[in-house]
């Protein structure tokens, strides 16, 4: 006991230049590591009451209905089936402006599951210039945003021959039944 006491009252001398230096350093890191985690501890306990407040009935109520205004919204923006006529029109518009020659075409009505959505898909087999169906594409997806290319395939007879066979498939997406 006697040589603990000695060691307390005599600290500096014993741990020498170096002991002190990284003594200091010690409490140093000690003070800053409390800083840290201060903060860390205060925003803990914020989030804590934040998520409590979230699993609470009405709160999640709330939100989920906030959710289904949104995605109510999100499927007034998609035309309805009735306008598909004119949609249809406006992409024969389309490719007899850019000088496709359109074979026939085939259609299919697709309900989307678990979704309000319906799908017209397209196939249109089309010969022209490739620079002309890429121009086509483009304008089309530009003006219809709910059009979504599914697939394009490219086939020439020869390197010589400027006109490229093309299968286009598309699908309009229509809101309502």
């Amino acid at each position: 006991m006697s040589q603990l006491i000695w060691i307390l009252q005599h600290w500096r001398s014993y741990l020498g230049v170096v002991g002190l230096a990284g003594f200091s350093c010690l409490c140093l890191a000690l003070v800053l590591l409390l800083m840290w985690l201060q903060p860390l501890r205060h925003q803990q306990h914020t989030l804590a009451q934040d998520l409590a407040a979230l699993q609470r009935p009405d709160v999640q109520n709330q939100q989920s209905e906030r959710q289904s205004l949104r995605l109510a919204d999100f499927y007034r923006q998609f035309p309805h089936l009735n306008s598909a006529p004119d949609w249809l029109d406006q992409i024969d518009q389309k490719l007899r402006a850019h000088k496709l020659v359109l074979k026939q075409a085939d259609y299919k009505l697709v309900r989307e599951r678990n979704s309000p959505l319906l799908r017209y898909q397209l196939n249109l087999p089309v010969s022209g210039d490739y620079l002309e169906i890429r121009a086509c594409l483009q304008e089309l997806q530009q003006s219809m945003p709910f059009l979504i290319i599914e697939d394009v395939t490219l086939e020439r007879d020869s390197t010589t021959q400027t006109v490229v066979q093309a299968k286009l498939r598309l699908s309009l997406m229509f809101g309502g039944s």
